[in-house]
């Protein structure tokens, strides 16, 4: 049975919750709320998970304050992944210093932004159809989308992710995801998001 090591996602800001589910869901994971278990809408046009094994899931849990940190590390003692959005900056630092010891851990605030943040889940569809070798017609359909819509959805996308071309930006986003799937090894490198 294939095994990963858990990631906590410490976030002091609820758009980087939403940002990271993207990502995630993106990359293959089942996202699930903490409070009642149901899936978190996945990326539209994006495959089911394909990789070995069952796909991994990370619990959303929203709010994280003093009380509830012991629920987030006894589901990263467990082996689950968590999204904790910790609205309290001393909160969430002690959380990231507590949970960094069990799991991959990774900080983001109002400085520290997920990749996905200003992204929808069309845009991130749209733009790995792309990556997959899909056209902006194929990946428009796949995405039940005008070609016109995804054009301006894709150079919204651009915008965002500051690439003068749509494969720029769907190479941008790639990477990115690609680090998210399973089997990846660890990446506790200098860059990885730490609280300032």
């Amino acid at each position: 049975m294939l095994c990963w090591a858990p990631w906590l996602f410490v976030c002091t800001d609820p758009l980087a919750v939403a940002a990271l589910a993207v990502e995630l869901s993106a990359a293959g994971w089942a996202v699930r709320s903490g409070s009642t278990g149901a899936q978190v809408t996945p990326v539209i046009g994006c495959s089911d998970h394909v990789g070995p094994g069952p796909a991994p899931v990370a619990v959303v849990v929203d709010p994280v304050d003093a009380e509830r940190c012991a629920e987030v590390i006894d589901l990263l003692v467990r082996s689950s992944s968590v999204v904790a959005h910790v609205p309290d900056r001393a909160v969430a630092i002690d959380l990231y210093d507590q949970g960094s010891r069990l799991a991959r851990a990774e900080w983001y605030d109002e400085h520290q932004r997920p990749v996905c943040d200003s992204l929808d889940g069309t845009q991130v569809g749209l733009l790995l159809a792309l990556v997959r070798g899909d056209t902006v017609e194929q990946a428009s359909q796949r995405c039940h989308l005008s070609q016109r819509t995804a054009a301006r959805r894709l150079a919204d996308a651009r915008r965002v992710l500051g690439a003068r071309t749509n494969g720029e930006a769907a190479l941008a986003l790639e990477h990115r995801i690609a680090r998210r799937r399973p089997g990846t090894p660890d990446e506790s490198v200098p860059g990885q998001p730490q609280p300032g």
